[in-house]
Parts: structure tokens; sequence; C-alpha cells
């Protein structure tokens, strides 16, 4: 069974004893990144910048680097490589790094990829919602088997209410790193 974990736009909470790799801050902010990267472009302190032709499934298709100023999140170190769909020029992948808690140089050594496998139209918002992550290098782009998937079921908007992101009783606050 999973942990409920939470995060108030400032801080985020575990239980204290959730084995959650990187953390609690860390997943509730990558996820949610990656399912929203494309509305994520023009925020204050992005650069997007076209990187030309790329291999992405033995196809050379546009891409773009994504880089941030310092200070800009939790991991302002990282960068992202944008894949677009040559038919739609939807975001159909991207690379990153993950240098939360590490330099930059270290997370250059494993970098890796998603893959958008399916998009789904949720009230007029297209989503990716069928993902596979996968090992990436310059060459050769997202290559290999997958190494996990994610399936966003039954996406929906829902009014919040303000008691969902409230810290419960006895979890513990994971801090950026």
């Amino acid at each position: 069974a999973g942990a409920i974990l939470v995060f108030d736009g400032e801080r985020a909470w575990a239980p204290p004893h959730a084995d959650v790799p990187f953390g609690a801050r860390f997943q509730l902010r990558a996820w949610s990144y990656f399912l929203t990267v494309p509305f994520k472009l023009r925020d204050p302190g992005t650069h997007l910048k076209r990187e030309g032709l790329h291999t992405l499934r033995s196809r050379l298709v546009n891409a773009a680097r994504l880089t941030f100023d310092a200070g800009i999140g939790d991991s302002s170190a990282d960068w992202y490589l944008l894949y677009a769909d040559p038919r739609t020029q939807q975001l159909a992948a991207l690379a990153y790094i993950v240098s939360y808690g590490r330099s930059r140089a270290e997370a250059e050594q494993a970098p890796h990829a998603v893959v958008f496998e399916r998009h789904q139209r949720v009230q007029g918002v297209l989503l990716p919602v069928a993902w596979t992550f996968h090992e990436w290098n310059e060459a050769a782009g997202p290559h290999g088997e997958p190494t996990g998937s994610v399936r966003v079921s039954s996406p929906r908007f829902v009014p919040y209410d303000a008691s969902w992101f409230e810290k419960e009783a006895g979890m513990v606050e994971d801090p950026a790193r």
C-alpha cells in the first residue's frame, strides 16, 4: 500500500516512515511537472532553446532544451530536452536529468527519458495519460525496453478543497534538498 503525501505549495509532508524514493517533496513535484510540462514552458525563469533534430524512435524530430534560472524550483540545475511529434507538434517525449539532492555533473551521469505514448483531452485540455520511461543518451535518444510506466486513469478536473493540502497528524516535513 502507498503512503499519502501532501504538498501545500511550499512544504511537503509524509508519514514518518514512508519509503519514498528521492523523498516526498521530489515525488510530489516531479510527477505533476511531467503531466503539465507543456503549460510550464513560459513560466518566469524558464528558457527554451531550439536544439534542431534529435532521434526519437529511429526518426529525426525537432527538439528544444528547457533550462532554468538559478533559484527556480528545487532543482534549477535540471534540464529537459523536449521532443515534438512531427505530425501534431505535441510533446512526444522528454529527456531529463534529476539534480535534486546532487550536482548537475552527478545527475548527467544518469539521464532518462519519458515517452508520452497517448494523450487524452480532459475538459478541453490535452494531457499525457500513458507514459513509458527509458534510458537516454544524446545519440540514440530514448532507447531500450521501458524501465517503468505511468497510466493516468479517469483524469478529470475537480474543484479542490483546501483541506486536501493540510498536513495530517503525525506527518513530518520533507524539506528541499
